[in-house]
């Protein structure tokens, strides 16, 4: 897990290749964790450690992958720029199977301003 999230070719700086490489590693980690028997004691405490840290690696990377720019600390060496289309938030959601959508934050603003006229 901490070869996929610590070093800064994979964390910091980024590309369509290396985030699929990481995908794939987390995906298949994540099986294992599935199928591993129950730790009990304090092997408990640190399965379920792992499995927290590899759940937030996973929807992060799935939010990369969405994410054809470089923005804040996501650096992408394949997208450079920024992209002001992409400023909008990523939501990702699920465990057994990740998924990452843009949200609408235009349709959604057009909503607010509406509710506030009425």
């Amino acid at each position: 897990m901490h070869d996929e999230i610590a070093p800064l070719d994979k964390s910091y700086w980024r590309t369509a290749g290396s985030l699929e490489a990481s995908r794939r590693v987390l995906e298949d980690l994540w099986s294992k964790l599935s199928r591993a028997n129950p730790a009990t004691g304090i092997e408990r405490l640190r399965s379920r450690e792992v499995a927290s840290v590899t759940a937030s690696a996973r929807w992060t990377v799935a939010a990369a992958l969405l994410r054809t720019e470089s923005r804040g600390v996501h650096r992408r060496r394949d997208f450079p720029g920024e992209n002001e289309s992409q400023a909008g938030r990523i939501i990702v959601s699920g465990l057994d199977r990740v998924t990452a959508v843009r949200e609408d934050l235009a349709l959604e603003d057009l909503a607010l301003g509406t509710a506030q006229e009425g």
